[in-house]
């Protein structure tokens, strides 16, 4: 369920809000849930972004011209993004564990949080979300994923199967 995950958006003071943020290529929120408070959508500037809005072909253009874009645009305006779980305490956990991403923190990389965090959002966050890309492309090349799909299946069997068969 997402109701706490809106609770807290709605309690916080920023106006732009994300479960996750990412530093990989540049800041931005992660765009699969994006809150944006009134401040933001009632905002001139909040219609003009959307009636310039160009989909893009290919994944790698909608995440620079759209996702990252995105964040970028509306925090050059003054607007204030938030990360419900921060990268920089998800990075914390991480180093402090052995989850997908401790490798790769070490060598000193920014990682996808969706996926190199996978097992540590379901952990200790109650995360609502894996991208089924990871579980049936993992195009990230992570080891051991059948750790995060047992995870998935021991918080609840019936969201597993769903995740599987999809």
């Amino acid at each position: 369920p997402i109701e706490k995950l809106l609770e807290r958006a709605e309690e916080s003071s920023a106006d732009l809000i994300g479960i996750t943020e990412s530093p990989q290529h540049r800041y931005h929120l992660q765009s699969y849930f994006i809150y944006c408070k009134p401040t933001l959508a009632s905002h001139p500037a909040f219609l003009a972004y959307w009636e310039s809005f160009i989909p893009q072909p290919n994944k790698s253009l909608i995440i620079e011209k759209n996702e990252l874009a995105f964040t970028e645009y509306f925090s050059n305006l003054g607007f204030k993004p938030y990360a419900l779980i921060s990268y920089d305490l998800l990075f914390e956990l991480a180093l402090k564990g052995s989850y997908s991403a401790t490798n790769m923190l070490q060598k000193g990389i920014h990682v996808n949080p969706t996926h190199y965090f996978g097992d540590l959002l379901l952990t200790r966050f109650d995360f609502p979300f894996v991208k089924i890309e990871l579980l049936r492309d993992n195009p990230s090349k992570i080891n051991n994923l059948e750790s995060l799909k047992y995870i998935l299946k021991t918080k609840n069997d019936a969201y597993y199967r769903l995740v599987i068969d999809h």
